[in-house]
């Protein structure tokens, strides 16, 4: 059996000539060679045409896998810009941050902000430094006018890696830093945003920044906006004459501190405050030595208690301190100490009236139960110092001179 065709054509014409007159068979092994030809050309285009498909075969695919690939960076991008615009609480950022590395598989990502603006709304591990140092820190990111600009590149250049990166030592990497603006106003720099990579190529100048760009245009945006609302709540959960805060954040953050404790079995005891003498005061001085005097003893017991204790001013002359992770002997120390440095006031030195007046304090302690709600500590508390207050008056009495008849 012949495969190929022409090969057959011209066995077939080999067989037929002998039968057939010498013109003929001259014609038809002319005509043979002419069919041989066409299917060799046939052949050959196809051939052609099958390489150009395979081609576009492949060519296609690149297109598809291109288109992949940029769709998942979409998608990527889109995920990231969610998770920031998700941002109201500043408290939330280093997960936020955290979640947006993991989305993009980075080495790093960091954020260093201006103290001026952020710092009293930050939480710990967020870094800030004031203006003025951080605009020190930003010239290696100005152009030749002055400009500030994104650095894209390998992070062995970055000056002070530990403070752009977050890493004294970044290796052989790449990174992004890029300046973040004020919403309100472009030319004021609020910090910086930086990643990094393990990849020396993942960033670099040959690669386009529009996602980058706008990414860090939406996190300045929503860096100040939930500036703004926490300076918000910062003013209803905090009392306003004391700077303290106020009975709102104690109820907003009690309930949390309760159920943490009654999951780990920790105790917790409530301090209630109540001022002995001030209505002399505001009788005597005025109100507004009145404020001053509640302004001193604020900040005499904020300055007494432990950073995870939370001291509040109820309203009036009565003040709270909830303590967790405390024992009934711990209130009890805090409150003799509380006792003592109220007492201490020198009233004139802060209300520069010469008049000899003090003040002195009530404190009923309360020791948090797992079956009690927040109101029941509270109510329990309010009683002791009812209770406490009438200690203190039986003692005045004992020890005042009887009348003489």
């Amino acid at each position: 059996m012949h495969s190929d065709p022409t090969t057959l054509l011209e066995a077939i014409a080999r067989r037929i000539t002998p039968r057939i007159a010498p013109e003929d068979a001259q014609a038809l092994r002319e005509a043979v060679l002419a069919a041989g030809e066409q299917l060799h050309n046939a052949e050959a285009r196809i051939a052609r045409l099958e390489r150009t498909i395979a081609a576009s075969k492949q060519g296609f695919s690149t297109s598809v896998a291109a288109y992949r690939s940029l769709l998942e960076t979409f998608q990527t991008f889109r995920r990231t810009i969610d998770r920031i615009l998700q941002l109201t609480d500043l408290e939330d950022l280093p997960a936020v941050l955290e979640a947006i590395r993991m989305e993009t598989h980075l080495t790093a990502v960091r954020v260093v902000l201006d103290a001026d603006l952020f710092a009293r709304h930050l939480p710990e591990d967020i870094p800030a430094i004031p203006a003025s140092a951080l605009l020190d820190r930003l010239t290696f990111l100005e152009d030749r006018r002055g400009r500030l600009s994104p650095y894209i590149g390998p992070a062995t250049r970055v000056p002070d890696p530990a403070f752009f990166l977050g890493l004294d030592f970044p290796g052989r990497s790449s990174c992004v830093i890029f300046p973040l603006r004020h919403k309100y106003d472009a030319r004021r720099t609020i910090g910086i945003f930086s990643a990094l990579d393990t990849d020396p190529e993942r960033f670099s100048r040959t690669k386009a920044t529009d996602f980058l760009d706008h990414f860090c245009a939406v996190l300045g945006s929503t860096l100040i906006t939930a500036l703004e609302h926490a300076e918000l709540d910062a003013l209803t959960v905090r009392d306003s004459l004391t700077g303290i805060h106020n009975r709102a954040y104690m109820e907003r953050h009690a309930p949390r501190l309760l159920d943490l404790a009654r999951r780990k079995g920790r105790p917790v005891q409530l301090l209630f405050i109540d001022l002995d003498g001030f209505k002399a005061v505001n009788d005597r001085l005025g109100h507004d030595a009145g404020d001053l005097v509640l302004v001193q003893v604020a900040r005499t017991l904020a300055g007494m208690v432990r950073s995870y204790d939370i001291c509040v001013r109820l309203g009036g002359d009565e003040f709270a301190i909830l303590m967790p992770e405390s024992s009934p002997e711990d209130a009890r120390t805090l409150t003799r100490r509380l006792e003592e440095a109220v007492l201490g006031i020198h009233i004139p030195a802060h209300t520069g009236m010469t008049q000899r007046v003090h003040v002195s304090a009530s404190i009923g302690i309360a020791s948090w139960q797992p079956d009690w709600s927040f109101e029941e500590l509270l109510r329990q508390a309010d009683a002791a110092m009812y209770a406490a207050k009438a200690r203190h008056h039986t003692l005045e009495a004992q020890a005042s001179p009887s009348p003489t008849i």
